[in-house]
C-alpha cells in the first residue's frame, strides 16, 4: 500500500492510500496502515520536512537544504515541520509497525517513510495528499532510486527516527543521522 499525508494540524490534514481511502482523520489512515503492515509493506510519504541538516556555522544553520530554494526553518517550513511529527506521532503510535526503514524493502511489516516535497501548498489538504499519491503511484517503484534523491553531504538529524524512539519504536541509532529520501512528485524532469 501507498500512503501520503499533506501535513496539519487538528482541523487542516488530509491522507489518501491507493487502496482508495481518504480523509482527514488520521487514527483511520493510522488503523488502515496497521492492518496493512500485518501482511505487507506500506511506503508513506508525508509532505513536510522529515529531516534537518545540523550546521555548525549560525549563519547556514537554518539554510535551505542542498536542492532546495525555500529553507525548511522558514514561516511554512517550520509550520508544517511542527505539523509533520505531530502527524507521525498519531500515525505511528497507532500502526505500531515492526520497523521504519528509509530505503526500498518489499519486507511485510516494514514501513517505509518518505518526504514528499512540495513547495507551494493546496488549500484542499485531501486534494494535496491524493496528487502526491497520483505522482507516487505513476512513478513507482521504478523511479525509486533515480529520481528519489536528494542526498545530503552533511551531517542530519532524522526526525521520523526521532520520533520513533521517543514512542518506543525500535529503530537503529544510526537512522538518527540519515535523511530520509525525499520525492518531489512534481517535478518530472
Amino acid at each position: 500500500m501507498l500512503a501520503a499525508i499533506d501535513a496539519g494540524g487538528r482541523r487542516n490534514t488530509g491522507w489518501a492510500t491507493s487502496t482508495g481511502g481518504c480523509g482527514h482523520n488520521l487514527e483511520e489512515l493510522a488503523r488502515a496502515i496497521r492492518n496493512h503492515l500485518k501482511t505487507a509493506r506500506v511506503v508513506l510519504a508525508v509532505e513536510a520536512p522529515l529531516w534537518i541538516p545540523l550546521r555548525s556555522q549560525q549563519s547556514t544553520m537554518t539554510a535551505a537544504r542542498a536542492g532546495e530554494r525555500m529553507s525548511w526553518a522558514g514561516r511554512v517550513g517550520a509550520g508544517v515541520l511542527t505539523a509533520g511529527l505531530a502527524n507521525l506521532s498519531v500515525v505511528l503510535e497507532i500502526a505500531q509497525p515492526d520497523r521504519i526503514v528509509f530505503d526500498e524493502t518489499k519486507q511485510p511489516g516494514s514501513l517505509v517513510v518518505l518526504e514528499a516535497y512540495r513547495p507551494s501548498a493546496g488549500a484542499n489538504h485531501i486534494d494535496v495528499a491524493q496528487d502526491i499519491l497520483k505522482a507516487l503511484v505513476a512513478r513507482w517503484p521504478d523511479d525509486f532510486v533515480c529520481r528519489i534523491t536528494r542526498v545530503s553531504e552533511e551531517p542530519v538529524l532524522n526526525l521520523v527516527a526521532a520520533v520513533a524512539l521517543a514512542l518506543g519504536i525500535s529503530i537503529s541509532q544510526s537512522d538518527l543521522k540519515r535523511e530520509t529520501r525525499v520525492i518531489d512528485p512534481f517535478h518530472l524532469d
